[in-house]
């Protein structure tokens, strides 16, 4: 008998047979820090015949905490620091990780917020989705503000600091211009 795991989810010395005769066993452990599927196939053999069978192992962790990402899939990364034109909607998820990062599900958060607002960022300024799974961010003053998610017993999180700013025509700005002699 031998297990094949078809990724580093499940190493093979994580695999164990046991029992005896007719009557066999095969015990799975995944690694600790990973979440993933891997397809296990087990042969057995009298050492005449063989069967062969697979099945797809699932692990996953529950969340531990909530991140404010750039995804709904979890393939995104967390809001960082940003300049954000006024009227320019920015759209973030709730994001929930276990406690090594993985994602576990794109979750309704229990409450979303602005902080550390200043200036004209206000908290209208942020709309939830109907589902609580996003928000869009749209500065309508210049200032700045983080988003927060939160999600019952979750660890919070917060986006980097959102600073809105006007556009328009701005002055042209130029250099200074040193003195320059030329010789001919």
């Amino acid at each position: 008998m031998y297990g094949v795991p078809k990724t580093n989810l499940v190493p093979n010395s994580a695999i164990v047979f046991g029992g005896s005769g007719s009557n066999r066993t095969v015990t799975v452990t995944p690694a600790a820090t990973l979440a993933g599927t891997s397809t296990i196939t087990v042969v057995v053999s009298d050492g005449a015949l063989a069967a062969t069978n697979s099945f797809l192992l699932t692990v996953s962790s529950p969340a531990t905490q909530v991140r404010v990402e750039t995804a709904a899939d979890g393939s995104g990364t967390v809001v960082t620091n940003q300049a954000i034109l006024s009227g320019a909607p920015l759209t973030v998820y709730a994001i929930g990780r276990d406690a090594y990062g993985n994602f576990v599900t794109n979750l309704a958060a229990s409450s979303w917020s602005l902080t550390n607002n200043s200036g004209g960022v206000v908290a209208s300024n942020l709309v939830v989705a109907g589902d609580s799974k996003s928000a869009t961010f749209t500065g309508a003053s210049p200032g700045t503000g983080k988003i927060r998610a939160a999600s019952g017993a979750l660890t919070p999180g917060a986006s980097g600091y959102l600073t809105v700013y006007n556009g328009g025509n701005f002055a042209p700005v130029i250099a200074a211009i040193t003195n320059r002699t030329t010789l001919t």
